[in-house]
């Protein structure tokens, strides 16, 4: 991201009163720290703003902000789901979406019924679907442009601070992934510095499983299956694993990275049902594999080594159309 595409940014900010915040479906962790770091900002700069978003937020991500993702207030945040198509947006806010990289991103319930105005994104795989599109693909999350966005207008506080670190570390994979650059970790220490808690966000996001998560991890193992020459494994979550497990869809995005863990396997797996003959699909891969390409065909996308999509069909079939795909990119 160049300087003046900061500075636009930073303009278009200033010159705005009322916002929403749109992440993407599903949210992760980059996509909530995006859209947190953005509100907060937006507060300081006495704005009006709300997050709108197609899915709840993971019950893990509740310690970025205790007013705006655990009481979730109706003036902060909102479920767009609940509105179907009585989602009501006044003519004087302007839509601002963090982390989608298409509009089909957006959900069900959002795609059809807004217009984004302004898009800041990373994806390799990002499509224009805005009036201003703000888009670094050399960036390891969407939060480090924020970053840049909230030093320029030297408004960087602790609040921000936790925002944009949990967005580079769950994006990074704990600063395992290869988009992780020197900027990242420059960055980093800076948000350290400023009082950052590294150890308590790291054991709130990948440690802290409740007893029922847990045991869809059992059900969740025991459906795993490899495939070529074990290069590839695949796991499954259904909706029947969540009833007997007393979970949901929320409790259940930590596990998209369990199959690419394994020795040997290059392409990671995790399918899980959404709604009847519909699954959303989560790979992670290992160069050469491209994840963002081989899920760009079925509409999706992401990054070069994690990316998802989603297909209609029954499991078998939503089993063979991936597996096909992989099997062209593995030989």
């Amino acid at each position: 991201m160049t300087n003046q595409q900061i500075l636009d940014i930073c303009e278009i900010l200033s010159c705005k009163d009322n916002f929403i915040i749109i992440p993407h479906s599903n949210p992760d962790g980059d996509a909530i720290g995006s859209s947190l770091a953005i509100f907060n900002l937006l507060k300081k700069m006495s704005k009006k703003c709300r997050i709108l978003c197609n899915d709840p937020f993971p019950k893990n991500f509740e310690f970025l902000s205790k007013n705006s993702v655990k009481k979730l207030d109706d003036d902060i945040f909102e479920l767009a789901s609940s509105y179907d198509s009585n989602l009501h947006i006044s003519k004087n806010e302007f839509i601002l979406s963090v982390d989608v990289a298409d509009r089909d991103l957006l959900g069900k319930s959002l795609k059809k019924l807004v217009n984004i105005d302004m898009s800041i994104d990373h994806h390799h795989s990002c499509k224009i679907f805005s009036t201003y599109s703000f888009v670094d693909e050399s960036a390891s999350a969407t939060t480090e442009i924020i970053y840049e966005v909230v030093k320029s207008l030297k408004l960087l506080d602790l609040e921000i601070a936790k925002c944009i670190y949990t967005g580079i570390l769950t994006d990074t994979g704990g600063f395992r992934h290869p988009n992780v650059t020197p900027k990242t970790h420059e960055i980093v220490a800076q948000l350290l510095k400023i009082g950052v808690n590294n150890s308590f966000i790291s054991k709130n996001i990948f440690d802290s499983k409740t007893k029922e998560q847990m045991k869809l991890n059992y059900f969740v193992l025991g459906s795993l299956e490899f495939f070529f020459d074990q290069k590839c494994a695949m796991i499954v979550i259904t909706k029947k694993m969540m009833l007997e497990s007393n979970t949901n869809k929320e409790d259940a995005h930590c596990f998209s990275c369990i199959p690419r863990q394994i020795k040997s396997v290059l392409v990671g797996i995790s399918i899980r049902e959404e709604d009847e003959n519909f699954y959303k699909i989560s790979l992670r891969t290992e160069n050469p594999i491209n994840a963002a390409n081989l899920c760009e065909k079925f509409g999706g996308g992401g990054h070069i080594n994690a990316a998802g999509c989603a297909i209609s069909g029954t499991l078998e079939d939503v089993k063979k159309k991936v597996l096909n795909e992989v099997k062209k990119n593995l030989y």
